[in-house]
């Protein structure tokens, strides 16, 4: 997983990782000719939260808004859902 998440994060690879996400994402109701500059903006809006650790406090504010949502009974422990050998932040 390091080296995929290396591998989107390297500019060198800016044109590929546009044109394979762009395989993925419906942008049939973007112009054409703007469709691989929306692709990237998403890109660079999400490159953000790829990484190699997990806040095992953000679980907190998961289940928050899971349970306001109604989508599980109950809070979930970090340990349930985050592999103990992770690297912490």
């Amino acid at each position: 997983m390091s080296d995929a998440i290396k591998w989107i994060k390297d500019p060198a690879n800016r044109t590929k990782l546009v044109e394979e996400v762009g395989k993925y994402v419906n942008t049939s109701v973007i112009p054409e000719d703007k469709r691989s500059q929306t692709v990237g903006l998403m890109i660079d809006n999400y490159n953000r939260f790829f990484g190699y650790t997990v806040d095992r406090g953000a679980i907190g504010a998961w289940n928050e808004y899971l349970m306001e949502n109604k989508l599980i009974p109950h809070a979930v422990k970090a340990e349930d859902v985050i592999y103990a050998g992770a690297p912490k932040p």
